[in-house]
């Protein structure tokens, strides 16, 4: 029964752990999971729309959804695109008649043998951050309850992706600033150095860091790693013609 497919479909989301895979494969099993709750739905695509409100590389459960998504993204209009950005439900019940605006994508959904589709928002509290495209060969196949029920899925999946983003974004960040620390700590080894060398300050240290590291065309992260590593007294890389 739909009812239980829904159900197992919202305890298996709602298990997900955002912090064990990339978000692309968390996007790919919460499309996989929404495909598997109708037997009317071929495939199953996720639009995100990024910071800007533009929409990211589409993740999608076989090549027919990744065609009618893609040709969406490429011509900036659609009924995925439209739900992420109006919040709105977007049933279309036959590819072949579908408004002007969206003949691109019609003539792509016939072609791939997907004659309706069902564009449902992804929204949370925060606000809408893409939407679910389903996709199914027969005309006709969303009917008010299964769009009421497809509406209700895509509550938790939204709330399951804006948590992966979120993740997925603070550890990048986190990871950013730790290296962007030990290249810090690993500059200032090499500024203290230098200025044991010459008895200078830290700013001159520095520039004769910089000097040395446009001469010799390496970061100066590197350089002065290998300077931190270098055991002999005065580092041959700021002690040619460096400006001192």
């Amino acid at each position: 029964m739909a009812g239980d497919r829904l159900a197992n479909a919202l305890e298996q989301m709602a298990a997900l752990l955002v912090a064990e895979v990339p978000l692309g494969e968390t996007s790919w099993r919460v499309a996989v999971t929404v495909r598997d709750v109708w037997p009317a739905v071929d495939a199953v695509g996720v639009t995100l729309l990024d910071d800007r409100g533009r929409p990211t590389v589409p993740v999608s459960t076989d090549e027919v959804a990744a065609a009618v998504d893609v040709v969406q993204h490429d011509a900036g209009t659609g009924p995925c695109l439209d739900a992420a950005r109006s919040a709105t439900l977007l049933p279309v019940d036959d590819t072949r008649a579908v408004p002007g605006r969206w003949r691109a994508f019609g003539e792509v959904a016939a072609r791939v043998g997907v004659l309706s589709a069902l564009a449902v928002p992804l929204t949370t509290h925060r606000g809408t951050l893409g939407a679910l495209g389903l996709y199914a060969g027969a005309p006709g196949a969303f009917d008010p309850p299964t769009c009421e029920e497809a509406r209700r899925l895509a509550g938790t999946a939204a709330v399951v992706l804006a948590n992966a983003r979120a993740y997925w974004a603070t550890s990048e960040h986190a990871s950013g600033l730790e290296q962007a620390m030990a290249s810090r700590a690993v500059i200032e080894q090499a500024k203290g150095k230098i200025m044991a060398i010459r008895g200078c300050g830290p700013t001159e240290a520095f520039a004769i860091l910089a000097r040395a590291s446009q001469r010799e065309n390496v970061k100066v992260r590197d350089l002065a790693q290998r300077m931190i590593e270098c055991h002999v007294e005065r580092p041959v890389e700021v002690t040619s013609d460096d400006g001192a």
